[in-house]
């Protein structure tokens, strides 16, 4: 569905979409409702119910108002601050009995040699059977009060019926043995499982309240008086009645039995199939007693990302002894078979058929710690029996440390998008108070697809949180919500992956024992609505409910239909192969996300209250209120469908092109391998497509942002008086001295290296114009967020430009830390992350803290510089990476690339005092020109001195063309400041010492040491002079008085206005300078693991370097075949002589000529390497004759 080279149609079709998409989302977000969040916003206010459900004050994030409109998102909110603790208690307890039970984690050589069947066949402790009954029923009391007693009879009771018919089971004998008994009690086993939790679950939501411990107590203590009882007696039973009514928790018991229910049944299931299995194997038959798919479907590595024979999908499949389930061994079990869990194998074995199903206290533990535990009680996921207690025997091995940091970041991430939802966005009370009617078609679909993904978000970060709890404890459980639900268009697809725990047990338990998918098409329609006709009963007896599990079921329908026509053989089968497919696949996939969005917007919210889903579905779609007649809304429809239709298509287009990429991952490198640059033409660094759909999905979002967040200033509007031409051209004027340091002084600065001249140059064009559109939006909402709570509209002015330039700055200070070693796709990649730290960062020191710093010595450059370099960490060194150096001392120079770069800091030299004072005015600008003029004459005076004295006697165009640049850098804190000119001058040479320094010691020191790789040694220009001009900053700071200032101190400070003394704004300054450096290492560090992922990397990760070429040269960056490569220091080649003689003594001067000029150049194009090799092949002649070949 995907061409495998993009052709012109390739490029217009997926731009095609990408503007379809951009243009209807502008249409629909905007169109006549206004600002979305804004109007969801005004709507819950203006409405007194919804607005009642909002809370102020209760946020965990500044501003606004929580929206307690939702009481499972409520609920869990409220309840983290406690479950936090408890959990973190009961972990540690735990991890004291696994340790002293013997079941701790164990080692790597532990963990090769075990599996899953035979982890199943060891007992369980008696310490952690203890453990597990008390954590358990501890839990459940601390939850439910005294209800947890009724929750523990419920599973009792279940646990009494089923396991009596296990052992009249395991007494008649398998199906040979016991005849038609024989084959009819499995059957009957299986109804008992079913009948018995399903009929408490009836009765329970049936009574509810009423039964009551008064209501059970009272008759007992009526009889025991009747019967003589003594007083004391049944006025212990009053009173025990009248204290256990009173103990209810917050919780009713019957809330939790849903998920219990589903234990119990997993228990019993269990427990059958490993007795049928059992009888079988005894009787000499196939172990055939639970089909072979319910064992492949929850346990199939490739759906469950099993590591190993130890991992979940193992466990799930292997059986334990039959005395794990209460049932005693078979006659004539081996004794590995018959061993007993826990206490339960210290019971002698009985015979007799009542014998057989004797109630052991064992079973009876471990079941209800399995039914209560503690982290997936409340809320799942939902694991088997099996799988659970084989991870209470051994913990689970799928997770090491890595993997669980991972979890616990995903589940805080969660949690904390869930908060601002609630926070920011009132859809919880806006739905339930129904304060949607005066929206338009627009707004009205917009509110049914948030739903969707409000709901994805809610369970989300619910389920996580539990599943983190039991991972920590060593129990493995499946993640419910395995990707985002706006990332499917298929039901199928939809339904594995939206509570994926219970998807896998209803496929164990219902699906593959009605039959499964090996039926035909209409009795696997008719198994699958079967199937969610129980879980809408399972959810609540609701005629809602019903509806969306019968719509749900027949909504199957032609997905099953179509899949079996297009499936191999299928008579539909050749559409597969023709270029329109993946477009009728688009257009099917559209109508798949209204079938998936329709029913749970009928189930799951209040949009179609009204009776029916024809009145949800014209409330949806329809303009005209009350009157399905009225076709107003038909029209939108329609372009809801087109833009879903144009969405699934890319959907697929970027799907398939991810795995054309990782085949051209593996098999690129052989194939690079065996070329030569003369040769063949080398193929791009990364992924054409994957640099397509990021880049172009960033300006896409971008675009989005602006129509919807952006508009002119006060200074830009039409009419607007605010500004005289003079101010405007002083303020354009300095946007345009910042744009040339950006544009120009940046990428000439890093064009020192021959290799990626072309790169350094057209890399900082592309990332400059990304960043500045995206800085802009971004420190915006941090401003506006950290400063008032809430976000208002973009205001662009050319101030608003100047600004998104020094985010800018700190991007490519950062660049400069690893070019040479990321893709362009992971150069944009890290510019989108760093910039939402950056204005973070930004926002906090300036809004929270109050510092100053004009010149951004510690906003851009101490942050630029150490994200760079942590990033350039998690990436790895080039040595590391097996890739050619790009440390100076590697990266092959050469004179005119030199030259190019002197250009670059000339530029940068002389717009510097434009960069530092581009937001100041009146005489604070005075002062920045002044003082930043004069640091960079210290700073230059320094550096050449410097580089003299460090570097034997001669001059280093490194040291020159960086550390002159020292003192503009170290001075921005305190450019504004009156600091006096000899200060000024003081700082610049301090700073140009520190860098020279920095270039001729430190960086290679760093590298060796610590095998970190700093391109352009970013640390040395921005991150020493940085952190001296915030020391800088802090001491100006603290010295400043009104002696000094006069009444312009509290301009300069803003924060001394409210009565902060001069050492408290020092010591701020000081906090935000400490702040800067830590967000910028944590940072630099998470977005160097996401530069990692495989997606964003090269497409010969590891594999030598091509034909003498780099990884990321120029040359796999850039179409340079037509290129002619030449240098004035080359030697002089007469390719139009080729064949002519020279004497021996010119072969070998023209050789020595050759080695001189690569040692100092040290550069290697595709014209250079064929002539250094007739040089050699010259010099080894013995008739001195040398032929040079035309390239």
């Amino acid at each position: 569905m995907v061409p495998a080279e993009w052709t012109l149609w390739s490029v217009i079709e997926v731009g095609g979409v990408l503007g379809l998409i951009a243009f209807l989302h502008v249409w629909i977000l905007l169109g006549d409702d206004g600002f979305w969040s804004h109007r969801l916003i005004a709507e819950c206010k203006a409405n007194a119910r919804c607005a009642s459900e909002l809370k102020p004050g209760q946020s965990w994030l500044p501003g606004g108002q929580v929206d307690h409109g939702d009481s499972q998102s409520r609920s869990f909110r409220q309840s983290l601050p406690q479950l936090v603790p408890a959990a973190a208690v009961m972990l540690l307890v735990s991890w004291g009995v696994r340790w002293l039970s013997g079941t701790a984690w164990p080692a790597s050589s532990d963990k090769r040699e075990a599996t899953a069947r035979s982890v199943a066949a060891l007992p369980l402790s008696v310490v952690q059977l203890c453990w597990r009954l008390v954590s358990a029923v501890g839990f459940a009391w601390l939850v439910l009060g005294s209800e947890s007693l009724l929750l523990l009879a419920a599973v009792t009771v279940h646990w009494a019926v089923v396991s009596a018919c296990l052992g009249a089971q395991r007494c008649v004998g398998g199906a040979r043995a016991g005849g038609c008994a024989g084959r009819a009690m499995p059957w009957l086993t299986t109804a008992a499982v079913w009948v018995v939790a399903c009929g408490i679950k009836a009765l329970a939501e049936t009574l509810k309240r009423r039964i009551g411990f008064w209501v059970l107590l009272a008759p007992v203590a009526d009889a025991a008086a009747a019967a003589g009882a003594p007083a004391w007696a049944t006025d212990a039973l009053v009173r025990g009645a009248h204290w256990l009514e009173g103990g209810r928790g917050s919780l009713p018991w019957y809330s939790m039995y849903g998920l219990v229910l589903l234990r119990l049944v997993s228990w019993g299931m269990d427990a059958q199939w490993a007795l049928a299995q059992r009888q079988s194997l005894a009787e000499g038959g196939e172990t055939a007693a639970a089909p072979s798919k319910a064992a492949d479907a929850p346990g199939s590595r490739a759906r469950e990302g099993a590591d190993g024979p130890l991992g979940h999908a193992a466990r799930v499949a292997a059986a334990h002894p039959l005395a794990a389930y209460g049932i005693a061994p078979l006659a004539g079990a081996s004794a590995s078979a018959s061993a007993a869990v826990g206490a339960s194998s210290a019971l002698p074995p009985s015979g007799g058929c009542l014998g057989c199903a004797r109630r052991t206290a064992g079973s009876w533990a471990a079941l209800v710690g399995y039914t209560l535990y503690p982290p997936t009680l409340a809320a799942g996921p939902v694991t088997t029996y099996n799988a659970w207690l084989s991870h209470a025997k051994r913990p689970q091995t799928t997770f090491g440390a890595a993997g669980l940091a991972g979890t616990v970041g995903r589940a805080v991430g969660l949690v904390l998008c869930l908060e601002a939802l609630m926070q920011y966005v009132p859809f919880f009370s806006l739905t339930k108070h129904g304060a949607y009617a005066g929206f338009g078609p627009q707004a009205v679909v917009l509110l049914g697809y948030t739903a969707i993904l409000s709901l994805w978000l809610k369970f989300a970060a619910i389920w996580a949180t539990f599943r983190v709890w039991a991972l920590l404890d060593g129990v493995e459980v499946p993640d419910n919500m395995r990707r985002c639900v706006a990332n499917n268009f298929s039901l199928v697809d939809f339904w594995k992956a939206w509570h994926r725990s219970y998807n896998l047990w209803l496929v164990r338990y219902l699906y593959v024992p009605l039959g499964g998918s090996r039926v035909g098409v209409v009795r696997q329609v008719a198994n699958t609505a079967l199937v969610f006709v129980f879980v809408a009963l399972w959810h609540d007896v609701n005629p809602e409910l019903l509806v969306w599990g019968g719509l749900v079921g027949l909504l199957f329908v032609p997905e099953f239909a179509m899949r079996a026509a297009v499936a191999p053989g299928g008579w539909l089968a050749w559409v597969r192969h023709r270029p329109w497919y993946r477009h009728a696949v688009a257009l099917v996939a559209a109508f798949n996300i209204f079938a998936m969005v329709v029913p749970n917007v009928v189930g799951y919210t209040r949009l179609g209250e009204r009776g029916s889903v024809r009145s949800m579905l014209w409330q949806l779609f329809v303009v005209g209120g009350d009157d399905p007649a009225d076709p107003g809304g038909a029209p939108f429809l329609v372009v809801v469908f087109v833009l879903l239709a144009a969405g699934a298509l890319l959907m697929l287009i970027a799907a398939l092109a991810h795995t054309l990429h990782a085949r051209q991952w593996a098999s690129e490198p052989m194939a690079m391998a065996a070329a030569t640059a003369h040769e063949k033409r080398l193929p791009p660094a990364d992924s054409t497509m994957i640099f397509t759909v990021l880049v172009g999905g960033v300006q896409l979002a971008i675009v989005l942002l602006y129509c919807l967040g952006a508009d002119y200033g006060e200074d830009a509007a039409a009419g607007s008086t605010t500004t005289t031409p003079g101010q405007t051209a002083v303020s354009y004027a300095m946007f345009q001295d910042v744009n040339a340091m950006m544009y120009l002084g940046f990428g000439f600065l890093m064009s020192f290296m021959s290799r990626y001249t072309w790169t350094a140059l057209g890399a900082t064009y592309l990332i400059a114009a990304v960043t500045v559109q995206w800085n802009m939006l971004v420190a915006h909402f941090w401003h506006d967020l950290v400063a008032h709570g809430t976000v208002s509209k973009l205001a662009l002015s050319i101030e608003t430009l100047t600004t998104g330039n020094f985010g800018v700055a700190a991007v490519l200070i950062s660049f400069g830390a690893v070019i040479g070693r990321v893709s362009p796709t992971q150069m944009i990649t890290m510019a989108v992350f760093e910039i939402i730290v950056y204005g973070l960062n930004e926002a906090i020191g300036v809004n929270v803290f109050k510092a100053v710093d004009m010149g951004g010595s510690m906003y851009v450059h101490i942050f630029g510089a150490f994200f760079g370099v942590a990033v350039s960490y998690m990436v790895g060194s080039a040595k590391h990476l097996g890739r050619k150096g790009t440390r100076h001392d590697e990266a092959m120079t050469s004179k005119s690339a030199s030259t190019f770069a002197m250009i670059g800091t000339l530029l940068l030299w002389i717009y510097w005092p434009s960069f530092n004072g581009a937001l100041a005015t009146g005489a604070s600008q005075h002062r920045v020109v002044i003082n930043t003029t004069l640091s960079l004459c210290g700073s230059c005076v320094a550096a050449f001195i410097g580089s003299r004295l460090l570097r034997g006697g001669k001059f280093s165009m490194e040291d020159i063309q960086n550390a002159t640049l020292a003192g503009g850098v170290a001075i921005g804190s305190s450019a504004d400041l009156v600091v006096l000119p000899g200060p000024a001058i003081i700082v610049g040479i301090v700073a140009g010492i520190v860098s020279v320094t920095g270039f001729a010691i430190i960086s290679p020191f760093l590298s060796r040491a610590f095998d970190l790789d700093d391109t352009c040694s970013v640390f040395s220009l921005h991150g020493m002079p940085g952190l001296i001009g915030g020391t800088a900053g802090a001491i100006s700071a603290a010295v400043a008085t009104t002696a000094n200032y006069g009444s312009d101190v509290v301009t300069v400070f803003p924060a001394r206005a409210d009565g902060r003394t001069a050492s408290g704004q020092a010591a701020f300054q000081a906090a935000a300078l400490f702040v800067s450096l830590g967000m910028a290492v944590a940072g630099g560090l998470l977005t160097g693991a996401i530069l990692k992922l495989r997606v964003l990397g090269p497409l010969d990760a590891g594999a030598p370097a091509a034909a003498g070429v780099g990884l990321y040269e120029d040359e796999r960056i850039w179409d340079m075949e037509d290129v002619e490569f030449s240098d004035p220091n080359a030697p002089y080649v007469d390719t139009a002589a080729a064949g002519h003689h020279h004497s021996h003594s010119e072969s070998h001067q023209a050789l020595a000529s050759a080695s001189a000029t690569d040692h100092v150049e040290m550069s290697e194009t595709p014209m250079k390497r064929p002539v250094a090799a007739a040089a050699t092949t010259a010099a080894s002649n013995g008739d001195g004759h040398a032929e040079v070949a035309a390239v």
